[in-house]
């Protein structure tokens, strides 16, 4: 076992919906224990039944991709359903953290998840009434995206590590 280096795969699908979900997991995680500091419902049964599901697609014969086809069918399924369910317990402490602060839509919550501090461009959805955050040292500009949507592109944001920034909103 001292030369095993990782696991390869036959099934693109399975390895990536593992390390899509793991990186969900994390993250739902991180937030709901920080919306639990806030006085929110920490998730403990979807959490762990979540991972229970993920470790279980994490065995020998299935994330390399040697399962017989209905095994690889049903872990891609399985894990994408992981992915989902992190997705939506992450959504919702996202808004038990925001809700004291861009409750009455004046407010705009930026939340770095990751281990270290970002400064980066960051593209949001149009906010209603042409509102734009005023922040000093923070560029905007009212753009489209690839899809034709308008979206808000704000420059020089930065969030510090495992941490948020709330950027006040004005006409």
């Amino acid at each position: 076992l001292e030369m095993h280096r990782g696991t390869l795969t036959s099934l693109a699908p399975i390895k990536q919906g593992n390390r899509r979900a793991e990186l969900a997991l994390r993250e739902a995680e991180w937030l709901c224990a920080c919306a639990r500091l806030q006085g929110a419902v920490y998730p403990a049964t979807e959490l762990y039944e979540a991972w229970d599901t993920l470790l279980l697609n994490q065995f020998h014969d299935i994330l390399p991709g040697s399962s017989i086809p209905c095994v690889n069918d049903q872990a891609i399924a399985e894990l994408a359903q992981v992915r989902a369910t992190a997705e939506r317990l992450a959504d919702q402490a996202l808004e038990a953290l925001g809700a004291p602060a861009a409750a009455d839509g004046n407010a705009l919550l930026l939340v770095n998840t990751l281990n270290w501090d970002r400064t980066d461009w960051l593209d949001v959805p149009a906010l209603p009434g042409g509102q734009v955050p005023v922040a000093s040292g923070l560029a905007w500009q009212q753009v489209e995206d690839i899809t034709g949507a308008q979206v808000l592109a704000l420059g020089g944001v930065s969030v510090p590590a495992l941490g948020s920034v709330t950027l006040p909103l004005a006409p």
